[in-house]
């Protein structure tokens, strides 16, 4: 049986660079994507040449390039991997994302375009107030771009080694929420830690009480921690802590968004369309009538949400299309993933009746299928 493709999300910091002369001058001066890289890429190529004359992957010399290809290599990678690489917006970002993606592709057999460079726009350390408006924002859709587009049909692990330390709660956040594992190598340490998938979910109806006080202060930067605080509807003084996860304390009192709420915010802009074809509709109609719908219509108002979605989405080992279960009633729903929508194909009234139809569906078989915009009030 073959194993499902693994795909990394590997954030690129400047190691394999180490060594060259005018890699701090770069670093200091954070100078520009498309600036001049005609030098530092001389000297990279001179450095590499030196150390690793010819690139074999079965020496241990190898991994001492750069951290990235450290961890990479001990997740034995193989031709049908992917891997993508989260860039921080300069010139040293750039070319040592280039440089990381030749060697890969080398060293794996891949083609170029299992390797892809992420640009984070903005994500730089130059400007402070960009970084905090846009270039977090920009890593956060990026990766849930990635999340979302490859969910069920790889083996998705999180590579937080190099880069800025300051994107690695954000990445470990990200990876708790969707379920997937997180790899570290420590310096010293010969040993991959890998922390697996974490069961952790959180009450969506928390942050819907606090979003519009946390619009406020992405918008403004910062506001009054009294400010933030008695805007929350109905907040008790037990509370008070658990809404406070979602700020970080600054100067004079103020508060600005933490990482948890950088990312919900941005979870929010990747809500799901519910499209249904024909059939569905015509068995939720009927359901509807019979006073039966009412666990369902709960159900897909729930589905809107990718983080709750992709913690309650059951899969068949015999086909590619998924199904979400009501609890309290046996009914399932059948569908599937596509655009940034979930597509419904069809209602189970209870469980004898998913057990017995359940592997009949294939998601090829909806290729040419109508759908339509369903709207859960």
């Amino acid at each position: 049986m073959s194993r499902t493709p693994k795909l990394i999300i590997c954030t690129v910091g400047t190691s394999i660079a180490n060594g060259c002369p005018t890699q701090k001058d770069l670093f200091e001066s954070q100078a520009d994507w498309d600036d001049d890289d005609s030098i530092i890429k001389k000297e990279l190529k001179i450095k590499i040449d030196k150390e690793l004359p010819k690139l074999n992957i079965e020496t241990k010399e190898f991994r001492k390039l750069s951290a990235e290809l450290n961890t990479l290599d001990r997740l034995k990678l193989t031709e049908n991997d992917r891997v993508e690489l989260i860039s921080s917006d300069n010139l040293l970002g750039k070319v040592c994302s280039e440089k990381l993606k030749e060697i890969i592709s080398v060293a794996y057999n891949m083609n170029s375009t299992q390797i892809n460079i992420h640009k984070i726009e903005k994500l730089q350390i130059k400007n402070i107030q960009e970084l905090r408006k846009t270039g977090i924002k920009n890593l956060i859709s990026t990766v849930i771009n990635i999340l979302e587009d490859s969910m069920y049909s790889h083996d998705i692990i999180f590579n937080p080694v190099g880069g800025y330390k300051f994107i690695n709660p954000f990445m470990t956040i990200l990876a708790m929420l969707y379920g997937k594992r997180s790899i570290y190598l420590f310096e010293y340490s010969q040993e991959l830690l890998s922390i697996p998938a974490l069961p952790i979910t959180f009450d969506l109806k928390v942050f819907e009480r606090a979003k519009p006080v946390l619009d406020k202060i992405k918008k403004d930067t910062a506001i009054k921690k009294e400010e933030y605080l008695s805007l929350i509807p109905n907040l008790s003084e037990s509370e008070k802590n658990l809404f406070l996860s979602f700020t970080e304390s600054c100067e004079y009192n103020f508060v600005t968004l933490s990482p948890l709420a950088f990312v919900f915010l941005e979870l929010e802009k990747s809500k799901k369309i519910l499209k249904i074809n024909s059939k569905a509709k015509k068995q939720l109609e009927e359901l509807k009538k019979n006073e039966k719908a009412q666990s369902i219509i709960n159900i897909l108002q729930k589905a809107q949400n990718p983080i709750w979605l992709h913690n309650n989405l059951d899969s068949w080992s015999t086909t590619d299309i998924l199904n979400l279960k009501c609890k309290d009633t046996g009914q399932r729903i059948f569908c599937f993933l596509e655009n940034k929508s979930l597509r419904i194909i069809y209602i189970c009234k209870n469980h004898k009746e998913y057990e017995r139809i359940g592997n009949e569906f294939k998601k090829i078989n909806f290729k040419n299928e109508e759908f339509e915009d369903l709207t859960i009030p």
